[in-house]
C-alpha cells in the first residue's frame, strides 16, 4: 500500500505540474488537464512496460520517478507556475445564483448528500457490477498476473472484442495493492472532470448564466446512470468524461484561434 501511495503521489504531482504549465490562470481548465494527464500517464507507463512483460511494481515505480524528475525539471525552468484559484469570487457568484433561485439550495444540498454517499460507497464497496466481474476487472487481474497487456482465452466475447481502456488503470491499482476495494474512486474522480467540462461548455462557450448552468449540472447528476456509476467499477462514466473533456478543449481552442485572427 505504501508503494502505491508513492506511485500515486508521483503521478499526481507530475500531472499537476504539466497542467499548471498548460494553464495556470484558469483552475477549471487546469483541473481538466490534470485528470486527463494523470490518466494518460498511467496508461503510457503500462503500455511502455507491457511489450517487455515488465508490468511489475519496481519497473512501474521507476518510470513514475523518471517522468516526475523530467517534468519537475521542466516545470522549474518554466518558473514553477501554480494554479490561480479565485475561490472567493466563485463562491460569491454561486451565492448570488442561489439567492436568485432558492430551489437551487435544495438541489445543492441533495447533491452534497449524493457526493457524500458515493464517497462512502467507494470506500467500502468491492466489485459488484456484472460487467466489471465478467471482463473489466478480470482483464486487469490477468494483465497483472502475466505482467503484460494482452488478450486471453475467455468465454465472454466482450473480453476479446472490446478495446482496452480504463482497465489499465485498474491494473495499476491491483498491481500495487493486490486489492480491488478502491477501484470505484476512478469513476468518482472522473465524475468531477465530467461536470467541470460540462460547466465550462455551458457557461463559458455557450454563454449560459451560472444559475442555468447549475440547474443543468444538478439535473445531470440526478440521472440514474450517473448515480449508479459514480461509485462503480463500470467504465462508461470515465469514457463520457474523456469525450466531454475532449469536446470542451477542442471547442475552446477553436474559439481562441478565432480571437487571434
Amino acid at each position: 500500500m505504501i508503494l502505491f501511495l508513492i506511485s500515486l503521489t508521483l503521478v499526481l504531482l507530475s500531472s499537476y505540474f504539466v497542467s499548471a504549465m498548460l494553464d495556470n490562470k484558469n483552475v477549471a481548465n487546469g483541473f481538466i488537464y490534470f485528470v486527463v494527464i494523470a490518466f494518460a500517464q498511467v496508461i503510457l507507463t503500462a503500455e511502455l512496460l507491457s511489450p517487455f512483460k515488465m508490468l511489475k511494481v519496481l519497473p512501474f515505480l521507476t518510470l513514475n520517478l523518471l517522468f516526475f524528475v523530467i517534468i519537475t525539471t521542466i516545470w522549474a525552468k518554466k518558473g514553477r507556475p501554480c494554479w490561480h484559484v479565485p475561490l472567493k469570487d466563485f463562491l460569491k457568484r454561486v451565492k448570488n445564483a442561489l439567492m436568485l433561485d432558492k430551489s437551487l439550495v435544495v438541489l445543492g444540498l441533495a447533491w452534497l448528500f449524493f457526493i457524500a454517499v458515493s464517497f462512502f460507497l467507494c470506500s467500502i464497496t468491492t466489485v459488484t457490477d456484472g460487467d466489471a466481474k465478467s471482463y473489466h476487472v478480470a482483464r486487469s487481474a490477468f494483465w497483472v498476473l502475466n505482467s503484460t497487456i494482452n488478450h486471453y482465452p475467455s468465454i465472454d466475447i466482450r473480453a476479446l472484442i472490446f478495446p482496452v481502456n480504463s482497465e489499465i488503470v485498474y491494473s495499476w491499482v491491483i498491481l500495487f495493492t493486490k486489492n480491488v476495494l478502491f477501484l470505484g474512486f476512478l469513476s468518482f474522480a472522473f465524475y468531477f472532470a465530467y461536470i467541470t467540462s460540462l460547466y465550462k461548455i455551458l457557461h463559458n462557450l455557450i454563454g449560459y448564466s451560472l444559475r442555468r448552468t447549475l440547474w443543468v449540472l444538478f439535473i445531470v447528476s440526478s440521472l440514474s446512470g450517473i448515480m449508479v456509476q459514480i461509485a462503480s467499477v463500470q467504465t462508461d462514466l470515465i469514457v463520457a468524461s474523456l469525450v466531454t473533456a475532449s469536446i470542451y478543449l477542442f471547442w475552446s481552442s477553436l474559439k481562441e484561434i478565432k480571437q487571434f485572427r
